[in-house]
């Protein structure tokens, strides 16, 4: 974990104002927040209640540590490792990095070799300045215009029914729901996606849109997706936070058939992916949006799917959706993911998807003041009947 801290110093950031404006500092020098549990006294439920307490610690921006590491030692002479990080400082490619840089170095000491790591010749703070120029230069301004001109007179709120009224002020309470589609169902989407020439994501996009358009009865709806902000090659070694969620625009209103509604959606794919550079929390400023305290800006509920290169060929990528029981191994260990129902959401539904190993697997994230399980248990039949049909 020194090594970790040393490679990518964004673990060790903290975060302040002077003057108003918000300040980054590096603490040099500060031990790592490391810290061993015995649980081995505790049974499954014990031991995964107590991983959700420790999960759910608040942060100290200010103060730190923005990065939380802890060992559990298990009754069953096995180890469980929890990473808690600000998303401040990381993202889920950002897991992936870390997951990787940990690995090496520990199997490489293990092994009495020097682990072959090297240090990026880039940091976030070159992301930042990048970005600043960017949006100062024409490149900057015609990515704002175009976000202007997709989003005009969309509709900007999305009537969810919802199982209890919703609360004069947007809350982030949650839960979570998880699902997995049979090796038959998953090689039919497969093969509708490549038979359409379009991507996986595009087209477990679409069902997931037709899905909320029959659910709250609009004929043009904004759906959210978070993408992974790393376009240029120098910054995908980097820790740090690069995600910036796009709107995606979607009208049903003329009945398309699945095809075509394929097509729409591949084509706002598209034009999302080429013009993604532009920071979301300026677009809401550029929109002069009047503010509604109940729901988020713009869009509501949001679909994502990680594709991060190198890290797919052992069903990893599964480990970023939250769910328990996923296995892989590591050299000589066996390494399993144990699923936490993470209490938060950010929006008020999300539908978080992955495939490996010949299945597609899927997470339901939702807001607890607003929906009840039974809810989204429905909703994540409609979602599978869908992808048959």
């Amino acid at each position: 974990f020194a090594s970790l801290f040393h490679t990518h110093p964004m673990l060790d950031l903290v975060f302040s104002t002077q003057d108003g404006e918000p300040i980054q500092t590096l603490q040099k020098g500060r031990s790592i927040d490391f810290r061993e549990h015995d649980a081995t006294h505790l049974n499954d439920d014990e031991l995964k209640e107590l991983l959700v307490e420790h999960a759910h610690k608040p942060f100290d921006l200010q103060t730190g540590p923005v990065c939380r590491l802890e060992l559990f030692r298990t009754a069953k002479g096995a180890h469980v490792t929890q990473i808690a990080m600000h998303h401040i400082v990381s993202d889920a490619w950002s897991i992936v990095i870390i997951l990787n840089h940990l690995m090496e170095t520990y199997f490489s000491l293990k092994a009495g070799r020097k682990p072959d790591l090297q240090i990026p010749d880039h940091r976030y703070s070159d992301y930042v300045r990048w970005q600043q120029e960017m949006l100062k230069s024409q490149v900057g301004e015609s990515l704002g215009k175009y976000w202007e001109k997709y989003l005009e007179d969309a509709p900007m709120t999305l009537d969810l029914p919802t199982d209890h009224p919703r609360p004069p002020v947007q809350t982030f309470n949650g839960s979570t729901f998880g699902f997995k589609l049979d090796s038959d169902l998953t090689q039919d989407v497969l093969s509708l996606a490549e038979n359409k020439k379009v991507t996986l994501y595009t087209t477990l996009l679409s069902a997931f849109k037709i899905l909320i358009h029959r659910y709250c009865d609009q004929e043009e709806i904004l759906v959210g997706s978070p993408l992974h902000g790393r376009i240029n090659q120098e910054f995908h070694d980097l820790v740090g936070y690069f995600v910036n969620p796009v709107a995606l625009r979607s009208k049903i209103g003329d009945n398309p058939s699945f095809s075509d509604y394929l097509e729409r959606t591949n084509q706002s794919v598209i034009g999302a992916l080429e013009n993604q550079n532009y920071p979301f929390p300026l677009l809401v400023d550029r929109l002069k949006l009047k503010r509604d305290p109940s729901r988020s800006p713009i869009f509501q509920v949001s679909f994502s799917m990680e594709r991060i290169p190198g890290f797919d060929e052992q069903g990893i990528a599964v480990f970023l959706i939250g769910q328990g029981g996923h296995k892989f191994k590591a050299e000589n260990m066996d390494i399993e993911s144990i699923d936490l129902n993470l209490r938060m959401a950010q929006f008020e539904i999300t539908l978080v998807v992955e495939e490996a190993g010949g299945n597609i697997y899927g997470c339901w994230q939702y807001n607890s003041n607003l929906f009840e399980e039974d809810t989204i248990n429905r909703l994540n039949g409609f979602y599978k009947q869908l992808l048959k049909e």
